[in-house]
Protein backbone atom coordinates (compact mmCIF):
# COMPACT_ATOMS: atom_id res chain seq x y z
CA UNK A 1 0.00 0.00 0.00
CA UNK A 2 2.70 2.52 0.62
CA UNK A 3 4.60 2.21 -2.78
CA UNK A 4 0.96 2.38 -4.28
CA UNK A 5 0.24 5.59 -2.39
CA UNK A 6 3.32 6.54 -3.02
CA UNK A 7 2.82 6.39 -6.92
CA UNK A 8 -0.21 8.02 -6.67
CA UNK A 9 1.07 11.46 -5.46
CA UNK A 10 3.57 11.06 -7.72
CA UNK A 11 1.80 10.32 -10.50
CA UNK A 12 -1.43 10.52 -9.78
CA UNK A 13 -4.25 7.72 -10.02
CA UNK A 14 -3.32 6.88 -13.64
CA UNK A 15 0.53 6.19 -12.90
CA UNK A 16 -0.60 4.57 -9.58
CA UNK A 17 -2.92 2.32 -11.09
CA UNK A 18 -0.36 0.53 -14.01
CA UNK A 19 1.45 -1.90 -12.85
CA UNK A 20 5.39 -2.08 -14.90
CA UNK A 21 6.01 -4.65 -16.36
CA UNK A 22 7.90 -8.23 -14.96
CA UNK A 23 10.66 -10.15 -16.05
CA UNK A 24 10.37 -13.07 -17.42
CA UNK A 25 11.26 -16.21 -15.63
CA UNK A 26 13.42 -19.26 -17.01
CA UNK A 27 11.05 -22.07 -17.38
CA UNK A 28 12.25 -24.70 -15.57
CA UNK A 29 10.53 -27.70 -17.25
CA UNK A 30 10.91 -27.89 -21.08
CA UNK A 31 7.94 -28.73 -23.73
CA UNK A 32 7.65 -32.69 -22.67
CA UNK A 33 8.68 -32.61 -19.10
CA UNK A 34 5.58 -29.90 -18.77
CA UNK A 35 3.44 -32.37 -21.55
CA UNK A 36 4.43 -34.83 -18.70
CA UNK A 37 3.29 -33.28 -15.55
CA UNK A 38 -0.05 -32.11 -17.07
CA UNK A 39 -0.49 -35.51 -18.20
CA UNK A 40 0.20 -36.87 -14.62
CA UNK A 41 -1.55 -33.68 -13.03
CA UNK A 42 -5.25 -34.29 -15.04
CA UNK A 43 -4.31 -38.47 -14.30
CA UNK A 44 -6.18 -40.56 -11.11
CA UNK A 45 -3.93 -39.87 -8.09
CA UNK A 46 -1.44 -42.57 -6.06
CA UNK A 47 -3.94 -45.05 -4.53
CA UNK A 48 -5.06 -43.50 -1.08
CA UNK A 49 -5.04 -40.10 -2.20
CA UNK A 50 -8.02 -37.84 -3.59
CA UNK A 51 -6.23 -35.38 -5.63
CA UNK A 52 -2.86 -34.59 -6.83
CA UNK A 53 -0.87 -32.27 -4.59
CA UNK A 54 2.39 -30.21 -5.71
CA UNK A 55 4.44 -32.89 -3.62
CA UNK A 56 3.38 -35.88 -4.86
CA UNK A 57 3.87 -34.17 -8.44
CA UNK A 58 7.57 -33.36 -8.15
CA UNK A 59 8.05 -36.86 -6.06
CA UNK A 60 6.34 -38.58 -9.05
CA UNK A 61 8.48 -36.51 -11.70
CA UNK A 62 11.71 -37.67 -9.93
CA UNK A 63 10.62 -41.12 -9.42
CA UNK A 64 9.82 -41.92 -12.83
CA UNK A 65 13.58 -39.62 -14.34
CA UNK A 66 11.78 -36.94 -15.90
CA UNK A 67 13.70 -34.27 -13.11
CA UNK A 68 16.46 -34.46 -10.57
Amino acid sequence: MERTREKFVIGGLEFASKDGEHPSKPKKLDEKQEAFLIAAACSNPPEGRVRWTIKLLAEHLVKVGIID
